[in-house]
């Protein structure tokens, strides 16, 4: 069964990037003018660094234009998917899909970063582990839609075998986490296409 992303599933990490993005972008606009301000008043008359000051205001001005074009494709991305929500769904469901991806996400990510290797000489030392952190960034990739009659969960299923292998060991518990916080749909059995892993729960 082939199943596709729906719009806020496509948009759900986009909007989180627009959002850093608009926070670095405006802080980086706020520094430059706010050294450009601190040049005119701090250095001597006799001290012409107009050129520079240009420079700052030129590029505290291309930054505040960077965070408004991210604001805005942010605002028209929510307004998109809430228009949508309130008037084929609900838009309670909205913010239900947001706090069960963020609680998926935590329940997901692998907390141990690294591992205590026993050298020849009976030495332990700790390692960092490169399986957790790649399992963990394709985590950070899922994605739970709750609507009236289904929810979808997305998960995108790790390229190493290491990162599949630790997927698949906990592919049960996951299923019963998923069924636990969502007692009122009925789950069939995870579905993976390619390098997604799917959980369809359906109405009662």
């Amino acid at each position: 069964m082939m199943t596709k992303k729906s719009f806020f599933m496509r948009t759900y990490n986009l909007n989180i990037y627009l959002i850093l993005f608009s926070f670095l972008t405006g802080f980086f606009g706020w520094s430059l003018g706010f050294l450009e301000s601190t040049l005119d008043l701090t250095l001597p008359i006799s001290l012409d660094l107009s050129q520079v000051n240009s420079y700052l205001a030129i590029g505290s001005y291309y930054a505040y234009v960077a965070m408004s074009f991210s604001l805005g494709t942010l605002f028209a991305s929510v307004t998109l998917e809430v228009l949508n929500r309130i008037r084929f769904d609900n838009l309670f469901n909205y913010f239900k899909s947001i706090y069960h991806t963020c609680k998926l996400r935590n329940f997901l990510t692998q907390r141990e970063k690294s591992e205590k290797v026993t050298t020849i000489d009976n030495q332990t030392i700790t390692t960092y582990n490169p399986i957790n952190g790649s399992f963990n960034r394709c985590a950070q990739k899922s994605v739970v839609d709750i609507r009236k009659d289904e929810v979808k969960v997305f998960i995108k299923v790790p390229r190493d075998q290491q990162g599949q292998k630790i997927l698949v060991d906990m592919t049960s518990q996951l299923k019963e986490e998923v069924s636990s916080q969502h007692a009122d749909y009925y789950f069939s059995a995870p579905n993976r296409v390619r390098n997604n892993l799917w959980l369809v729960g359906k109405k009662r």
